[in-house]
């Protein structure tokens, strides 16, 4: 019978517990990714949430007015006809003096550089400025008061499925025909 001496018992027990070591970390260092990729698909999810409930809080819709078939925007002191699209649209203002439009029948429920929610922008503005590339001047609609009203409708081709049901251009069409209040 062959004889394992202590030193040699110890070196064969260290490397054992060198390979479990390595198994180990192995095995961490991969379930550590996948907690990392879960959490972080639960905070896109959350974030998104929040991006929703957000946006919801800061929208208003257009207030209709009685016996006109027609909805108010009071920010540009003007109206546009009521019908199943305009019946849709959310707007706010921005700090620039914008307002951006989106409709009740886009949803988006997935991380972008940009959003889709942005669908239409609205500016008075005497010359069209489309500063944005997805953004191009859609149409210019003088108003009754002489103000110049620039549209600006999204091309974003990433958001072609969050705008099956209406198109940006669909929404900056019913301003063509925009009148003051």
């Amino acid at each position: 019978m062959h004889k394992l001496s202590f030193k040699k018992a110890i070196i064969a027990a260290i490397i054992v517990l060198a390979i479990a070591q390595v198994i180990t970390l192995g095995l961490l260092s991969k379930i550590n990714n996948d907690l990392n990729k879960k959490t972080e698909d639960t905070n896109q999810s959350i974030q998104l949430a929040y991006n929703e409930i957000d946006s919801d809080s800061v929208q208003q819709t257009l207030a209709p007015i009685p016996g006109a078939q027609r909805l108010y925007m009071a920010e540009f002191n003007l109206t546009v006809e009521l019908n199943e699209t305009t019946r849709t649209m959310r707007y706010y203002e921005d700090t620039e003096g914008n307002v951006r439009i989106t409709s009740a029948y886009m949803f988006d429920h997935q991380m972008r550089e940009q959003s889709c929610d942005d669908m239409v922008r609205l500016r008075i503005e005497p010359k069209p400025n489309a500063y944005s590339p997805s953004q191009p001047h859609y149409a210019t609609v003088m108003l009754s008061d002489g103000r110049p009203l620039q549209i600006y409708a999204s091309t974003l081709k990433e958001c072609a499925t969050a705008w099956r049901a209406l198109t940006p251009q669909q929404l900056a069409e019913q301003f063509k025909g925009a009148q003051t209040y």
